[in-house]
Parts: C-alpha cells; structure tokens; sequence
C-alpha cells in the first residue's frame, strides 16, 4: 500500500522461526524512497511504524490496491486466524487464516506532510461480502474514483487444516469433496 515516494508492508503471513521475534500487532514497515517535493533529503531504506490502537496487521490474502494519484490505498478484506492473533503460513492450531475479514483498510496519505498518514478500519457493508485471494484495481472516473474487485473466495477451503471447504452447496456440487469432508476418503 503505498503513493509514489513510500511504501507500506501490510498485513500477510508469518513464517514461525526461532531467528527473529514475531511482529507486534500494530507493527508496520514503511519503505520511504523520496521525500514529497523536489529535494530529497529522504535517506532510502526501511521505516518502522505503528498502526492505530483500534487496528492490526493480522490479515492475510487480502487485496491491496493503491492509486498514488489520490494518495489514498487500501486493503480489502482477505483472512484472519480464528484467534485474530498472528497468521503463520506453518498452520499452527488457532493461528492460521481461517475466517474472513470483514473489513477494509484505508491508508490516506497527506498530501503535503511526508509520515502524516490517516489509517482507517473500515467495514464492510452487508451487500459486499468479504473474500479471500480477490484483485482489486482503482478506476480514476467521477469525483473520487472507484474501488472495483473481482475474483476471490467467500468459503476459503484452502486455509482449513483439511483444505476442504465448510461450505455445504460446494460439497454437494462435488461428490468427492463431499466424502472427503465425511472422513470417507483419503
């Protein structure tokens, strides 16, 4: 999520390791790479930051998008684990991406301040469901544009511990998924 002169690392899956500790979470990278305006007096290279009190950077398969002509960008919904603590990409019990998110992230950019960004965690109405591995894309039309997402999944079997899907239509639709899910395959 990012606008022309920085770049911030949201959200995503962690690796569980010994080597290093696991990100807070409201822990977030920023990637300054200019400074607003025409003399750079921005030393390139990796900023660390914090979010808000009210969110973290505990989702994962979500779909960011960014438009550096409105310096706004967003997140918009993907996976949290069903303890809504870290996501590890090992699957440990409780703290995999499992539930989807509900929510959009907005990151607002001034326009004239460089590190005066406005976070905002935004949720989503009930006409647009939350999913899982969406695209999104920012289309400059009207006054302030549109956020348009296509794609991604609403029952997302593939972050179950058994990667089958909880959804009962799908399993229908699919015999061997379906004994699959009853314990009759495999």
């Amino acid at each position: 999520m990012g606008n022309d002169a920085q770049l911030f690392l949201y959200g995503g899956a962690a690796t569980a390791t010994q080597a290093w500790k696991d990100t807070g979470p409201r822990d977030v990278l920023e990637y300054q790479r200019y400074k607003y305006g025409g003399e750079n007096s921005v030393r390139p290279g990796f900023v660390a930051d914090e979010l808000p009190k009210d969110m973290n950077i505990y989702l994962a398969y979500g779909a960011s998008i960014s438009a550096p002509s409105e310096n706004k960008a967003w997140y918009f919904s993907g996976l949290k684990s069903n303890s809504s603590g870290i996501i590890y990409v090992d699957k440990y019990p409780g703290e995999f991406a499992s539930d989807i998110s509900e929510t959009m992230i907005q990151l607002e950019f001034d326009d004239q301040s460089q590190n005066l960004e406005t976070w905002s965690n935004l949720t989503l109405s009930e006409s647009v469901p939350g999913r899982a591995s969406a695209e999104g894309v920012f289309v400059p039309v009207g006054e302030n544009g549109v956020l348009v997402f296509v794609a991604g999944v609403t029952h997302a079997e593939f972050a179950t511990k058994k990667q089958v899907s909880d959804d009962e239509a799908v399993l229908a639709s699919f015999p061997l998924l379906g004994s699959l899910k009853m314990g009759k395959g495999s």
